[in-house]
């Protein structure tokens, strides 16, 4: 299995006595994302969907 090497974004979110990081803090990232409208970089590349 191949790995593409490179870098990629790290989001965390620091709540009261919790920090959120990882995959939890990317979902919720690209949720507020899409809650806010706000465009993708890769949304050119990326088929429309059906």
């Amino acid at each position: 299995m191949a790995h593409r090497i490179g870098e990629r974004p790290i989001y965390f979110f620091e709540l009261d006595d919790e920090t959120v990081w990882g995959a939890t803090a990317r979902v919720l990232h690209q949720l507020l994302r899409v809650a806010h409208g706000i465009a993708d970089l890769d949304d050119a590349a990326r088929p429309p969907a059906l």
